[in-house]
């Protein structure tokens, strides 16, 4: 069903994929950006790179004290919720997208620490449970689209 609306709309495609694209950029941007609270509060974009990233942290827990944690956290989940649904849109087979997006959680996270941001395994989780609840519930919907299909009476003409 998904492969057929996309061969009636190959001209929107391209489309697709810059806005997926343009979706990981946004991500990207927000998981490198030095001063998250700054990005937030002020809109100051900073980058400051480093050679010599910091890992100590990748196991440590938050606690989730703050509503700014909070609020980030649930950032990250619908971050990769978007991001998956977007995939799912440009890319037919849900493997792709599975793969992408799990990938794209984990890089994000590994990326922050080279930018002088903290990358947590946390984080990763929180991404990835974007990316399996987006997944599981799309693969859900079609099941239950093909399950109605199945069921449906074929009309025929009668001829008198």
């Amino acid at each position: 069903m998904l492969s057929k609306l996309l061969k009636k709309h190959e001209s929107v495609i391209p489309i697709k994929i810059f806005l997926s694209l343009s979706w990981m950029l946004l991500i990207l941007v927000f998981s490198i950006n030095s001063n998250f609270k700054g990005l937030i509060k002020q809109g100051d974009l900073a980058f400051s790179f480093t050679s010599n990233p910091d890992f100590s942290n990748l196991f440590v827990f938050y606690q989730f004290n703050s509503s700014l944690i909070i609020v980030q956290k649930a950032g990250h989940f619908l971050a990769f919720v978007l991001l998956t649904i977007f995939l799912i849109f440009c890319f037919s087979s849900l493997h792709k997208v599975f793969f992408i997006g799990l990938a794209y959680g984990l890089a994000t996270e590994m990326i922050q620490p080279f930018f002088h941001r903290d990358g947590r395994i946390l984080d990763v989780i929180i991404n990835w449970s974007g990316v399996f609840l987006c997944v599981f519930v799309f693969v859900c919907i079609r099941q239950s689209v093909a399950i109605v299909e199945s069921l449906k009476i074929p009309k025929h003409s009668e001829k008198v």
